[in-house]
């Protein structure tokens, strides 16, 4: 089966995996930290572009003072490997 970018399964799938990701980062960081981290992202943009890691950012230094990140460590990190392997499956799922 071929599917295009154009797709309803395809981009319901997109939307679904994107949730997923929401509700994963608010659940491993803790909603209150999740919901001041988002907050302070949108704060330090309201006015201006943003880029993905600006958000990664927001959520890393919140997670830190909030004592939920270890200071070895990142959300960009984290959501990294995270992308890779949900691609990795969605390719899989395409593919199929």
């Amino acid at each position: 089966m071929h599917f295009s970018y154009h797709t309803p399964v395809l981009i319901t799938h997109l939307y679904l995996l994107g949730a997923s990701v929401i509700r994963m980062m608010a659940n491993f960081l803790g909603l209150q930290t999740f919901k001041r981290g988002v907050t302070s992202y949108l704060n330090a943009n309201k006015f201006s572009n943003a880029r993905q890691d600006d958000l990664w950012e927001a959520l890393t230094n919140v997670a830190r003072t909030d004592g939920v990140l270890k200071n070895d460590l990142t959300v960009k990190e984290i959501m990294d490997t995270c992308y890779l392997l949900i691609l990795e499956i969605t390719m899989e799922l395409l593919s199929a």
